[in-house]
């Protein structure tokens, strides 16, 4: 009866550390997830970044077709941006990176 006790402590101490360590590498790997893919739109990354006045114009300059990602003419206002991307508007020319 002793050893049996003794047994289900241990599993239970088992069973506490691997789920602790279960919960630490989720979180670790959800973190390192949204670090890579953390996106941007397009016309927010405009605005921002002050090549247009407004989040208006910046969707009027990106329906006219005058914003070119990564060499090519974009017309998605919501076009998804992530590192890597080069975006350019008029003159200006923005290479996106991670922070």
């Amino acid at each position: 009866v002793g050893y049996l006790m003794l047994f289900n402590q241990v599993l239970k101490l088992i069973k506490s550390i691997l789920f602790f360590y279960l919960n630490l590498c989720l979180h670790n790997f959800l973190v390192f997830i949204f670090q890579i893919k953390q996106v941007f739109y397009l016309f927010k990354i405009l605005k921002f970044e002050g090549l247009v006045a407004s989040g208006g114009e910046s969707k009027a300059v990106i329906d006219a077709g005058q914003v070119q990602v990564n060499g090519k003419v974009e017309t998605m206002k919501r076009k998804k941006i992530v590192a890597g991307d080069v975006i350019e508007y008029k003159n200006e020319k923005l290479q996106i990176s991670k922070k």
